[in-house]
């Protein structure tokens, strides 16, 4: 399973895009979590005290636009950052110190998913 190392200057934070069912249970068993796939439009999973986080993006969401996209994508890119620090004991991060994370997670999130959505657009239209 490929996770992206989102930001080199802060301690280690990877996270990876999913949109089927199917994937997220495989990430969620190789993260030792409990099988807990959902309906929602987009879910973040990560084990409390983790670096590690899997965002779930359902592929039915196909009929979002790309402004909804990217708003699903920035809001589980702040339960990421929210779980990250944590994660690292950063109980009060300054404002900045807060947004590098949620805008490097934002942006990866952003290139994983419009990579996935044209090459799935394309299938549906062959």
């Amino acid at each position: 399973m490929k996770f992206i190392d989102v930001y080199e200057r802060l301690p280690s934070l990877y996270v990876r895009l999913v949109h089927s069912k199917k994937k997220l249970r495989r990430a969620l068993r190789h993260l030792g979590m409990n099988d807990e796939a959902t309906d929602a439009d987009a879910t973040t999973f990560y084990k409390e005290g983790d670096a590690t986080f899997i965002v779930y993006m359902n592929k039915n969401a196909l009929h979002h636009d790309a402004t909804e996209d990217i708003g699903l994508l920035a809001h589980e890119a702040t339960h990421v950052a929210q779980g990250y620090f944590r994660a690292i004991g950063e109980e009060f991060p300054s404002d900045e110190f807060y947004a590098y994370p949620v805008q490097a997670v934002t942006q990866e999130l952003c290139l994983s998913h419009f990579e996935w959505k044209k090459r799935r657009i394309a299938k549906n239209l062959s």
